[in-house]
Parts: C-alpha cells; structure tokens; sequence
C-alpha cells in the first residue's frame, strides 16, 4: 500500500477537510483494499466523454487519513516528507502560523522539479 500512495497518491493539508490522503485508479481493487484498512471513501468518477476507462478514487479525511499516513510513513520514499507533513499539520490550532507554513512547505515540494 504504502508503494502505491508513493507513486499514486495525494498527500495534503488545508481546506475544509483539514487533512486528506487520496488516491485515483482504473482499477478499484487496491482501492477497496485501502478503503477496508483505513476507511474513507472510494467512489467512480464520472465519464464524462466516454473515450477512457472508468476511473475510481478512494479518500481519507481526518483520523482515517492520520491511521493511514502513520501505517505507511515508514515506508514511503519520494512522498514521505509530505506525508509527515500532513500528519503534524493537524496537531497545530486552525488559523496558526505553524499551519500556514506547512500548507506553503506542501506546495513547494509538489512543485519539485525532478530533472
């Protein structure tokens, strides 16, 4: 699970859910595996062309992305810093500055050009 958080999932911070792990798939089944370890939610996403494939995507909001995070931290490599990020993010007071810079870190480190 955590290889693919690492190469397929979205950590992030801020917002009206607070934290959130996500993850989409043309295949449901290593979602549903997510889904019944750590709860959230898993759903299809609209076709709305008709050209691809269905595609499906679990979440995990709140403690449900906390569990999640602190399972696969220790094996994640290329998105660890940003899962630790998100997993301190929601022990600091709404409107901190503590939040605020690590919602600025996040953004940075998606942006991390790899060439």
């Amino acid at each position: 699970m955590a290889g693919f958080l690492d190469g397929e999932g979205c950590f992030t911070a801020g917002g009206r859910n607070g934290v959130r792990v996500s993850v989409s798939n043309t295949f449901p089944w290593t979602l549903q595996a997510l889904q019944k370890e750590f709860g959230g939610r898993l759903y299809r996403k609209a076709n709305k062309d008709g050209k691809h494939r269905a595609q499906y995507q679990w979440d995990a909001s709140g403690k449900s992305a906390i569990s999640c995070i602190e399972a696969v931290l220790p094996y994640l490599i290329e998105k660890a810093p940003q899962a630790a990020l998100v997993r301190d993010y929601h022990t600091w007071p709404p409107g901190s500055e503590k939040r605020k810079s690590i919602e600025c870190e996040l953004k940075r480190l998606k942006r991390t050009n790899y060439e």
